[in-house]
């Protein structure tokens, strides 16, 4: 999910471009969330992405969910 796109929706969001990280990181309730779950998470603030919302929560997709992540974030800059 790119930061340009979920930007627009959301001004609870801080976004850090120098940021090099592998992973997404959310911080919600003194409670961090990554990769997958922090984009799981991030799509429940925003009601735009809530249309995908049953996909993400199906069960067993978290474990599909978390090996799709890190494959997009190891290929990001070639996808």
């Amino acid at each position: 999910m790119s930061i340009s796109i979920i930007k627009p929706f959301s001004k609870n969001f801080i976004f850090d471009p120098e940021n090099v990280e592998d992973e997404v990181i959310y911080i919600e309730n003194n409670k961090t969330y990554r990769g997958f779950y922090a984009i799981r998470k991030i799509m429940l603030n925003i009601p735009i992405f809530w249309i995908f919302l049953p996909i993400f929560y199906f069960p067993c997709f978290d474990r599909i969910g978390s090996l799709l992540y890190r494959f997009i974030a190891r290929h990001r800059k070639w996808i």
